[in-house]
């Protein structure tokens, strides 16, 4: 009798990604929101909304929600800062839909301090 062959995949070490993020470890209480802070680097796509002019900002806003099929501002800012993950397809239309505009560089966060 041939069942499917399962294939493992190893887990993430989530305390090594942190390590190498921070300052080697020692900073072992808030290992897991360092890693969110970086997930949400990764998943964001705040560098490329604050690249928009102003004049483009409502028509970039209902071609995302409508390309995302979600209804609200408030999920678009969701998926904005990255508390929502993206599909790969949904990515390719985010990137689609900056690049129309020159937009190159998308992903990521805006840090307001620098």
């Amino acid at each position: 009798m041939g069942y499917p062959r399962t294939i493992f995949f190893q887990p993430l070490n989530l305390h090594e990604i942190i390590r190498s993020d921070t300052d080697n470890g020692t900073n072992k209480g808030n290992d897991i929101n360092v890693y969110m802070c970086i997930m949400k680097e990764k998943l964001a796509f705040e560098l490329g909304w604050s690249q928009l002019q102003i004049k483009d900002v409502k028509a970039v806003r209902k071609e995302l929600m409508e390309a995302l099929n979600i209804t609200t501002t408030q999920a678009l800012r969701n998926r904005r800062t990255g508390k929502i993950d993206h599909t790969l397809s949904e990515k390719e239309v985010i990137e689609k839909i900056f690049h129309k505009r020159g937009i190159k560089k998308i992903w990521g966060t805006v840090n307001l301090e620098e």
